[in-house]
């Protein structure tokens, strides 16, 4: 583990962005009421109560699984929380040559916040590309100023080509800006598109943010009574979906199987110009391994011939604030020349959504224009920032990476989907 690092070991540059933030910054949606604040003084002459940063390790699971858990970002057991580095093809290769993350210390060195750091495998024109994606970042109140400190050392660090950040929440992403990120300058990621599937269910929980407490108790009847019409004015816009092919069939699979290394293969030639996270059957083994134990994922293939052509894959979860159940595609991928088998899919996506009271169906990002899911939604919903970002110290990729034809980017690229 490298040695703790005290603010003066900052350049001057560093330290007067840091400066800024330590006014008070809200770290994530959890918690954006929380800010730290101090004095507009020299943070040089405030190193006894300033943090200390440091090197993640295994063995600080438990201090930062209760930071995480107390500001909203979930409890995770140990076999959970490593796993996304002891189970990770990637990880193994590297031969435990990578940070795993990184903490602040107080002068008691109890943590008092962590910021994560996964390695993901990429390929770009028969070159291999390490990358990174952050994950839990997270801080006590009176520390979030110093949360750029942490994100300093995830875009700086050397073992990455390739750092992302695809779920910034507003103040991650005028961070993410300020730290030299760049917009992915392909998709919508400031806005989603979405399916209504339970009518009654997404009204009331609307209908119950809008009116006062005392009158909720009404959520419920008004959503029923206004359901009706609002099926029919979806219904009236003719956004069907078109069915399956002729030649084509589509079923769930339970897991991966060989059929996905093979599809990889053909995907990776047809695509040398793509910047394509890896989908080997290992990897996508390791990257969704618990959203599969708990019953989370749905894996929905498309055939021809006995052949795999097109997957694509859902993610089921349920938003704590509302109480709604939603389900968000995560990545959609085919062999095919036609982008447009995506939407049969989603087709038999919505059916599922219907039968297991899931309340909406969702797609983040837009990214697949090409395929009519941006035409086919009802509804859309804009958000006032961008969610993905990235940075790249090697010069020549950052120059490659600027055509926003080599991306090809969707929730797969990101931490989102491993739970």
């Amino acid at each position: 583990m490298k040695a703790t690092s005290e603010i003066s070991n900052l350049s001057e540059a560093k330290l007067r962005l840091l400066q800024r933030y330590v006014g008070g910054v809200p770290l994530n949606s959890a918690s954006k009421t929380s800010r730290f604040s101090c004095p507009e003084s020299d943070l040089k002459g405030k190193e006894a109560h300033s943090p200390r940063l440091r090197e993640l390790s295994l063995d600080d699971y438990p201090k930062v699984a209760a930071l995480e858990s107390q500001y909203g970002l979930g409890f995770k057991s140990f076999e959970q929380w490593s796993h996304i580095w002891l189970n990770n093809p990637v990880y193994h290769e590297l031969k435990k040559k990578w940070t795993i993350g990184w903490v602040l210390e107080d002068d008691k060195k109890e943590i008092v916040g962590a910021h994560e750091n996964i390695p993901l495998l990429y390929e770009f024109r028969g070159k291999r590309i390490i990358a990174a994606q952050g994950r839990g970042w997270v801080l006590e109140p009176r520390y979030r100023g110093y949360s750029l400190w942490l994100l300093m050392s995830f875009f700086e660090q050397q073992e990455a080509e390739l750092c992302f950040d695809t779920t910034a929440g507003m103040e991650a992403a005028k961070a993410d800006s300020e730290l030299g990120a760049l917009r992915v300058p392909a998709g919508t990621w400031d806005r989603d598109a979405f399916w209504i599937t339970n009518y009654p269910r997404m009204l009331a929980s609307w209908i119950s943010r809008k009116m006062p407490e005392r009158m909720s108790f009404m959520a419920r009847p008004l959503a029923y009574s206004l359901a009706p019409a609002l099926f029919l004015k979806d219904w009236s816009k003719n956004h069907a979906l078109p069915a399956v092919r002729d030649g084509y069939s589509i079923e769930y699979s339970k897991g991966f199987d060989d059929r996905f290394d093979e599809f990889w293969n053909h995907l990776a030639k047809q695509n040398p110009n793509s910047l394509l996270a890896m989908r080997t059957r290992k990897i996508l083994e390791w990257h969704f391994a618990y959203a599969l134990l708990q019953n989370q994922l749905w894996i929905l293939t498309m055939t021809r011939n006995d052949r795999l052509v097109a997957y694509a894959i859902f993610m089921k979860t349920q938003d704590v604030a509302s109480g709604l159940n939603q389900a968000t595609l995560v990545d959609f991928q085919t062999i095919t020349d036609d982008p447009t088998l995506l939407l049969p899919i989603v087709s038999a996506a919505l059916e599922r959504c219907r039968s297991e009271r899931v309340h909406l169906l969702e797609n983040i990002g837009l990214s697949f224009d090409s395929s009519g899911i941006n035409q086919a939604a009802p509804y859309q919903r804009q958000m006032p920032w961008w969610r993905y970002f990235y940075k790249t110290r090697d010069k020549e990729l950052a120059e490659s990476l600027k055509d926003p034809r080599v991306w090809s980017p969707s929730l797969y690229d990101g931490d989102a989907s491993i739970l």
